[in-house]
């Protein structure tokens, strides 16, 4: 899956310059393999990672290891979201952005057909005294990240507590890092964005 979202993204005319493909270091306390073709280097050793990423403060140890997948990036989703809005908007789709969903409209078979909603300036406590509207719809996908376990939403069950990103700003004319650095025995990671910012997340 992650060979065919690469390569989406790679030939995707829209939207292959936004990613920063620099590769990612990984950090994990168990040995891996490439599988099905997917390109991975290690365990590295000090001297590797350091003449990858100087920045990086890990090493390949007897109780962990460290890999380099070369071929992997990121990208800014705030960016990508709002390119892919534009040539959605471009094609005909329409978005509804002074509405707010507050529940689900389902037919006697208990299929959803569409949601209630409310102007998105209300609070909830005029939420009991504002009428809900319905809106019905052919399809209707809960696409709210970790706000898709909201009952509003039909309370989606989450199999992992979403981590936390925080972000940080720095110079883009002097990178800290080249790199995405991946932890995955302290489950953290740290990117830096093409316009310098620092993105450290983790504690799924």
């Amino acid at each position: 899956l992650n060979q065919m979202g690469m390569r989406g993204w790679r030939s995707d005319p829209l939207l292959r310059g936004l990613p920063k493909w620099a590769g990612t270091l990984v950090r994990t306390n168990k040995e891996m393999e490439s599988v099905g073709g997917y390109a991975v280097e290690g365990p590295l050793s000090m001297e590797r990672i350091r003449e990858l990423e100087p920045e990086a403060n890990f090493a390949s140890n007897a109780e962990s290891y460290v890999y380099y997948f070369a071929d992997e990036g990121h990208v800014n989703a705030q960016e990508a979201v709002c390119a892919l809005r534009q040539e959605a908007k471009s094609s005909g789709v329409q978005f509804v952005t002074d509405k707010r969903v507050v529940g689900l409209v389902r037919n006697e078979e208990q299929r959803v057909v569409g949601v209630e909603t409310v102007l998105s300036s209300t609070n909830d406590d005029d939420d009991r005294q504002e009428t809900a509207k319905e809106q019905f719809a052919d399809v209707v996908i809960v696409a709210a990240g970790a706000n898709s376990s909201d009952k509003s939403l039909g309370g989606v069950p989450l199999v992992h507590n979403p981590s936390k990103t925080y972000f940080t700003q720095a110079s883009p004319e002097a990178p800290i890092l080249n790199r995405t650095l991946v932890d995955m025995v302290s489950s953290l990671y740290v990117a830096q964005r093409k316009d310098g910012t620092l993105l450290i997340g983790g504690g799924a």
